[in-house]
């Protein structure tokens, strides 16, 4: 079975947010499934290379008891380190990270320890005969609309955690995964069975 990942709020429907520096991520490909090159690479472009620097990411911090979060997905995946370290326990073994630093207005640095992730593979894994979606729109492999999606598990190939290549937004993870973190007890992420929710 596989799930969509996503962040969640606390009990008072609180989280940090976030302004995020896009001229530090927007020129990097992170939402493409492919890994980036050495900085130092002689022919890949700028925005086919790891970062070389600490990625910034600044809080808009309009309640001062709103946790900060676990797990952002957009405009690149964000996690904390716990759930990073729990999901490669996990087996999942497709995963870029690269350090980022979150602060608050007043310019001082937020707790934690965080990673922008790189999630390392594209994958048509969408069962379009048991999916539900659009039948008029095109069919792709960027940004498919479903209000239902079914996973082909022999089109997953064994990746416990992937970009779905139909829709590129998407993050999906296996079954095995979403046990360990709900095992680990981390909190404010949350995980949605693919075919109950709808991945726009």
């Amino acid at each position: 079975m596989y799930y969509k990942i996503a962040g969640d709020s606390d009990e008072e429907g609180m989280r940090q947010s976030f302004a995020f520096d896009v001229r530090a991520i927007k020129k990097i490909k992170f939402g493409y499934g492919q890994r980036l090159y050495p900085a130092t690479h002689p022919t890949a472009g700028p925005r086919e290379k790891e970062p070389v620097e600490i990625i910034k990411l600044n809080l808009q911090r309009a309640k001062d008891k709103a946790p900060l979060p676990t797990f952002l997905p957009q405009p690149v995946p964000l996690m904390r380190k716990d759930l990073l370290d729990t999901m490669r326990a996990a087996g999942v073994s497709n995963l870029d990270a690269y350090p980022a630093a979150l602060y608050y207005p007043d310019g001082s640095r937020a707790e934690g320890e965080y990673f922008i992730v790189n999630v390392i593979g594209l994958v048509a894994a969408a069962d379009l005969a048991n999916s539900e979606y659009d039948a008029d729109q095109p069919e792709n492999m960027i940004s498919m609309g479903f209000d239902s999606l079914a996973i082909d598990n022999e089109k997953a190939k064994g990746f416990l955690m992937f970009r779905l290549a139909e829709n590129i937004a998407a993050v999906i993870v296996h079954e095995q995964v979403v046990k360990a973190v709900q095992a680990a007890g981390i909190p404010l992420v949350e995980f949605y069975k693919t075919e109950d929710i709808a991945i726009l």
